[in-house]
């Protein structure tokens, strides 16, 4: 029995799998329900943690979506980062479009288009599995394979300096609740750090 003096619980983190994953688990009874374009285009997100291999050569990835007001269903996505060298000052931008999927019931999921050249890189499908307010606002997405990059996921956080251990350990832990075992599964013990220079 709780007393007046105990901590408050920390309410329960809302997770979903990804749509091709044959896993029907959700992390709580709560249906998850996709952010608004308002909670992610409220300030720029900072990856803290990725399966991707580019972001290990990396550093300060930030991503940025804007609406567009000629088209409100679509995203504007804007990716900066250095290279891993504290000796590199000038920013890579990879610029593109995200067009919700409406294949995926419930939403959150989206196919990005490269702008200019990166057209020819064809397009992505990714799609966000969790998110909440805790500590500034976080949220995980899961990128299908390309031609140029493997499955994977990946972790923002809104504030500077990235989410403290507790939070961490808790959205792993629902993201390896609802991506269950194999292959999926194994994503979460790839993760690694994003280096920050914060």
């Amino acid at each position: 029995m709780s007393t007046p003096s105990d901590p408050p619980l920390p309410k329960p983190l809302i997770f979903r799998p990804p749509s091709s994953s044959q896993s029907s688990f959700s992390s709580t009874t709560t249906p998850f329900t996709a952010p608004t374009h308002s909670f992610l285009t409220a300030q720029p997100w900072h990856v803290t943690h990725s399966t991707l291999p580019m972001w290990r050569k990396a550093r300060n990835v930030t991503i940025t979506y804007s609406s567009l007001p000629s088209s409100p269903t679509l995203l504007s996505d804007t990716v900066t980062y250095l290279p891993l060298s504290p000796s590199t000052t000038k920013l890579k931008t990879i610029r593109g479009i995200d067009h919700p999927n409406p294949l995926v019931p419930g939403g959150a999921a989206y196919t990005w288009r490269g702008n200019g050249w990166l057209r020819i890189a064809g397009a992505s499908h990714w799609e966000i599995l969790g998110y909440g307010d805790e500590e500034g606002g976080w949220v995980v997405t899961w990128f299908e394979k390309t031609v140029f990059t493997p499955r994977g996921v990946d972790v923002y956080c809104a504030r500077m300096g990235g989410l403290s251990e507790g939070l961490v350990g808790r959205i792993l832990g629902a993201l390896r609740g609802v991506l269950g075992g194999g292959e999926m599964g194994g994503l979460v013990d790839g993760l690694v750090g994003v280096r920050w220079d914060w």
